[in-house]
């Protein structure tokens, strides 16, 4: 081997290429060509014959020592040091923050509330995704008592509870301190809008957007009645999008309501061009 060769200290004295065919000399004991590094596990093999030849020096020590450096030469400058663990909760964005937030406090709920309910607080456990994708629908269609930034837990409790169909005992809501009328009022508000009558993903939403007009309930129930009577036809693939169309053209033609595109477009997750698009298909069914 050439004792000018960069790659010697990670061939060693006894490397020897298996190359099929064999070669006279490895190209890395030339100095022509490098190991190739496997990212998986850190691994150098030889560009011929795949052989493990070496393994890339691990970093960790000297990550660690750099915090620390981070931290004294941050202390002397009389700057505000910022932990790697918090750095990383800021690379999540708002939307991963509040994700992170909201399962810390589905933990919270849940050691809290375990001795006295495990059932309950085995159900959250165990369904904790369905519960916060629920969350999130009815936050972002501006369902009345579901806001965003309103009080987390009486809103998870609520979303928990329709699921699992019933409340937490009295002596959850003491060890919680939450008054059961908090949670129980929005927990009907989701049996209501899921209710066994309103199947349809497009009838759920219906409804989810005429409580957020504040548009009278009747209407909303004939506006579904005529929906799911006609089931009729529409390209747009997004569901709360023909919702909103429908709901419009059905108060536009059937009710002495005059109601502006704008307030349903100005909702989020409907676009100006796709409720146009739907609105105009709709019109043909009435």
């Amino acid at each position: 081997m050439l004792e000018s060769n960069k790659f010697a200290d990670i061939l060693g004295v006894n490397f020897s290429c298996q190359a099929d065919p064999p070669v006279t000399k490895c190209p890395m004991e030339l100095g022509t060509e490098e190991p190739v590094l496997e990212e998986q596990d850190g691994s150098y093999l030889c560009p011929l014959c795949f052989k493990i030849v070496g393994q890339e020096s691990s970093q960790d020590e000297d990550v660690v020592n750099d915090d620390v450096i981070d931290e004294e030469e941050s202390m002397a400058l009389d700057i505000n040091y910022v932990p790697e663990t918090d750095r990383i909760q800021k690379d999540l964005g708002k939307e991963g923050q509040r994700d992170v937030s909201r399962k810390e406090t589905i933990s919270e709920i849940t050691s809290i509330v375990l001795p006295v309910d495990r059932a309950y607080v085995e159900y959250m456990s165990d369904n904790q995704d369905s519960i916060l994708t629920m969350l999130s629908e009815v936050e972002e269609a501006e369902l009345k008592g579901f806001e965003i930034g309103t009080a987390l837990k009486p809103k998870i409790l609520a979303v928990t509870s329709h699921l699992f169909k019933r409340l937490p005992n009295s002596s959850a809501f003491e060890l919680l301190s939450i008054r059961p009328a908090r949670v129980s009022d929005k927990k009907k508000i989701l049996d209501e809008l899921y209710s066994t009558k309103i199947g349809n993903k497009v009838s759920v939403q219906i409804n989810v957007i005429g409580n957020s007009l504040e548009i009278p309930q009747a209407l909303v129930s004939k506006a579904i009645e005529a929906y799911e009577k006609e089931t009729p036809a529409n390209r747009e693939p997004k569901d709360r999008v023909k919702a909103a169309a429908w709901l419009y053209t059905y108060l536009t033609k059937k009710s002495n309501l005059r109601p502006k595109k704008g307030d349903f477009t100005k909702l989020p997750q409907i676009s100006r061009v796709s409720f146009g698009k739907s609105v105009s298909v709709y019109s043909s069914y009435f």
